[in-house]
């Protein structure tokens, strides 16, 4: 499953969460995602996603990289 969208921190996370845990395999088209960005623990919210989907295995790519 390939994701993109609005905001990567948030809608885009928590669907590619939802996806792995119905056993799909997912990928975030970074380049075409955007996110809210607010400031957490080590970072910002965006860091904080990426390291929470890639614990579960989620891969990510720009766009460039699909073919």
């Amino acid at each position: 499953m390939f994701l993109t969208g609005l905001a990567t921190d948030f809608c885009v996370a928590w669907s590619a969460e939802d996806a792995k845990q119905l056993g799909y395999e997912v990928f975030v088209i970074e380049d075409a995602c955007r996110g809210i960005g607010l400031p957490a623990e080590g970072g910002t919210m965006i860091d904080s996603a990426r390291r929470r989907l890639a614990a579960i295995g989620v891969v990510f790519l720009d766009s460039g990289q699909i073919g």
